[in-house]
């Protein structure tokens, strides 16, 4: 799992529970170093907040595109409203709002699979 958030104290917390969930997790600050690990590392799920600079829709297209492929995508935000513009331009990405726990988001990226 790659985790894309630039809030060091909510990604270092989040790894930490997946990593005691038995998942590996590969953290980065950016949508640039995203791009890089991305490059060069298989990831069945990329975790990304939407208030990244250029975290939101097209903007996040733009910087990760392809690189995403097939990978789940799950989008993050504190903010509802943000989620809900983020239905329209990010379609296929599932959702989470923040805070949530681990367990929250493994449930969800079952789920996604199982459907």
């Amino acid at each position: 799992m790659l985790l894309v958030d630039d809030d060091a104290n909510f990604r270092r917390a989040l790894a930490i529970g997946l990593r005691l969930e038995d998942h590996e997790v590969v953290e980065v600050a950016s949508l640039e170093d995203a791009s890089l690990v991305l490059a060069t590392r298989p990831f069945d799920v990329v975790l990304v907040n939407l208030l990244l600079p250029g975290g939101e829709g097209s903007s996040l297209s733009e910087h990760l595109g392809a690189a995403l492929g097939d990978r789940v995508t799950v989008v993050v935000s504190p903010h509802p409203e943000a989620l809900n513009a983020a239905r329209t331009r990010i379609p296929a990405a599932l959702q989470l709002q923040k805070p949530f726990t681990p367990s929250a988001l493994t449930q969800l990226v079952q789920e996604h699979h199982t459907s």
